[in-house]
């Protein structure tokens, strides 16, 4: 299932950002985007909040990744879009309801999600990163997924103001353990 993230907070970090009147303190951006500036590196970073609803969910974030590029005025740098969570990955590839299927069910299969015994899980005998989180679900598939996957984040070349992504090539969230809130950084650093 597709679901469109939702912007909550966006900041502009270049200095000639319009917004930003003290250079040692991050403002928050209303409306007003980064004025160009030929030969000043800017930096944007948008936070998007957004709630999947199932593992194996596709959130499709391509257009979010865009329009943070737009706000930012950078012509040409990287669109960075990373995920701070352990059960989540960032994906680039075609938006195809097949594909989407076709991994959920190769990630099954690699690391099932029931009949098989992880010690991620096994309350008995872990002792690290207990904190703030009281463990009713299991998911050390989950952990499993995302460390083959290795993909946390994503680099996207900006040309000449565009993300310079392939004809079919889609940005995705993908969730890895189940519905939860989660977030998506979008850093926005060129010229």
């Amino acid at each position: 299932m597709l679901v469109r993230a939702t912007l909550s907070s966006r900041w502009c970090f270049a200095s000639v950002c319009p917004t930003r009147q003290d250079p040692t303190k991050v403002s928050q951006v209303a409306a007003a985007p980064c004025q160009p500036e030929g030969g000043n590196v800017k930096q944007f970073f948008a936070n998007h909040d957004l709630v999947t609803e199932e593992r194996g969910q596709f959130v499709d974030v391509t257009d979010d990744v865009g329009e943070a590029v737009t706000e930012s005025c950078v012509a040409n740098g990287v669109a960075l879009v990373y995920s701070p969570h352990t059960t989540c990955a960032i994906v680039i590839n075609e938006r195809e309801s097949g594909f989407m299927q076709d991994f959920r069910e190769m990630l099954e299969g690699v690391a099932p999600s029931d009949g098989r015994y992880y010690r991620h899980d096994d309350m008995a005998i872990r002792t690290e990163g207990l904190e703030d989180d009281p463990h009713e679900v299991p998911n050390g598939h989950s952990h499993c997924r995302a460390a083959l996957m290795g993909s946390a984040s994503q680099a996207i070349p900006i040309v000449e103001g565009r993300l310079a992504l392939g004809r079919y090539q889609r940005v995705f969230f993908c969730e890895l353990d189940r519905a939860k809130p989660r977030k998506v950084f979008i850093q926005v650093i060129g010229e």
